[in-house]
């Protein structure tokens, strides 16, 4: 196995999926075939999924003869990834024997390390992929990442209510008050809605935090809403458009997904 990363915008991308996932957990299986790379994982308390897909041509160069399973410390990686220099390409690979991740930094100063290979014994869930969610939000990715941290000072849950009319965000708390946000249609970017619809669902605002963390990794964001499924979260990581329009049309190849369960009393 060996990968190039050459693309220092790619890569800064790269090393911020790293750099938060550690909220998720310290050890992770990272799955490479010839057609793509994946990563999956929930958080100790079961309550949330992310997976994460990039396709060949995402990196500079992407060789894999045969599919490999590599159990890493994120931790361990994200500290290599931060001695990155602007100067440097990033290779990855996986010598003869497979019991240890080889990251080598190529530039005016070159820089190898050798990583142990970890046994973690986890199974892949299988993610349903013709969901369909009763509202879909599409928005900038930082403005919803805002939104969250400031109604997380106004309690634990986040209620969501969406219709044909309005898109608002609750939260509150017995001793601090209430947060009531209606996002302007304007700063939307993309909504639909079934028609007649009204959902309102809440969520856990700590695992939500967790999610929009990622914020930085694209710019633009979906989020997928219904009441008897998990809300999703998606961030597109193909190359991004100046047309936000064009750019909610198109399937992408790269992406993070994240899925969160709603609260008990909404299923």
């Amino acid at each position: 196995m060996n990968i190039q990363i050459k693309d220092s915008c790619k890569f800064e991308v790269f090393k911020d999926i790293f750099k938060h996932l550690n909220v998720f957990g310290e050890v992770f299986n990272l799955h490479f075939s010839k057609n793509r790379f994946y990563i999956q994982g929930m958080d100790s308390a079961h309550v949330s999924l992310f997976e994460l897909v990039l396709v060949p041509s995402w990196f500079d160069s992407y060789v894999v003869d045969h599919p490999i399973v590599v159990g890493l410390d994120i931790s361990i990686l994200f500290k290599i990834f931060n001695m990155k220099r602007d100067d440097h390409i990033v290779y990855l690979h996986i010598p003869e024997g497979g019991d240890k991740f080889e990251i080598r930094l190529e530039g005016k100063i070159n820089q190898r390390f050798h990583i142990p290979v970890l046994d973690i014994e986890t199974e892949l869930l299988q993610i349903p992929e013709d969901t369909e969610w009763t509202a879909d939000i599409t928005i900038y990715s930082k403005l919803f990442s805002d939104l969250m941290n400031k109604q997380s000072l106004f309690g634990e849950s986040i209620y969501i209510k969406c219709s044909e009319k309005m898109v608002e965000m609750t939260s509150e708390d017995q001793m601090l008050g209430e947060m009531r946000s209606r996002i302007e249609f304007d700063d939307i970017l993309g909504y639909g809605i079934e028609e007649d619809a009204e959902v309102e669902v809440s969520y856990s605002l700590k695992y939500m935090l967790y999610m929009t963390c990622f914020a930085d990794i694209s710019r633009i964001m979906t989020v997928n809403v219904s009441k008897k499924i998990p809300l999703r979260i998606h961030y597109s990581l193909d190359k991004e458009s100046d047309d936000p329009e064009e750019e909610e049309l198109s399937e992408p190849e790269n992406f993070m997904n994240f899925y969160l369960a709603p609260k008990l009393e909404d299923y």
